[in-house]
């Protein structure tokens, strides 16, 4: 009788377990959740320019939306509004660091699809790493170092949380420094 495939998940580890796994899948999960991170924090910064009276209503709207790329887009058309409808060097400079948000938070969506869509591959070999999907593995190189460099490794997604930790970081700081702006928006107008 042939086993099924939930069984064949239940047999014990054996030697051809990659043994990093546990650590792999902590760290897979420790970025997905600093991704999670940086979409409340533009949540937020929605939330504030839509200058909502429920801000959490908002919040909900803009996780209504599937696509990251309509999110952002979202947030984007709201901030570049409300940057430059005053004038001053105050509203410039958040324009200017909004276009730098959006930019990094656009680049670290990349880096969320490519942790979310591969393949999570096990191997006594090569460790546990991920890639795209099981029909491009010949992409990937037969040495060690070269597979290393090009697949997603537990060092790899440690960088990736740390950046999407950092992005969260930024846009909480630029959500506050919004508030600041839109509480005084003519504040440095005159100004010597």
């Amino acid at each position: 009788m042939k086993k099924s495939h939930s069984e064949d998940w239940q047999k014990p580890v054996g030697p051809e377990y990659a043994v990093d796994e546990p650590e792999f899948m902590a760290e897979f999960g420790r970025a997905m959740a600093a991704w999670g991170s940086i979409e409340h924090a533009l949540s937020g910064v929605y939330a504030l320019v839509l200058e909502a009276r429920q801000p959490h209503y908002a919040r909900a709207s803009f996780h209504s939306v599937i696509s990251f790329r309509d999110r952002l887009g979202m947030v984007d058309v709201a901030v570049r509004l409300a940057t430059t409808c005053f004038p001053g060097s105050l509203w410039e400079n958040l324009e200017a660091e909004w276009a730098r948000l959006r930019d990094t938070a656009s680049k670290a969506s990349k880096r969320r699809n490519t942790l979310a869509h591969m393949h999570v591959w096990l191997s006594p070999k090569f460790g546990t790493f991920g890639w795209k999907d099981i029909t491009r593995i010949p992409e990937l190189p037969i040495d060690y170092e070269g597979r290393r460099a090009k697949a997603v490794t537990i060092d790899k997604m440690r960088d990736y949380r740390k950046s999407f930790d950092n992005c969260a970081r930024r846009i909480i700081s630029f959500e506050n420094e919004l508030s600041v702006a839109m509480d005084d928006p003519m504040r440095d107008v005159g100004a010597s």
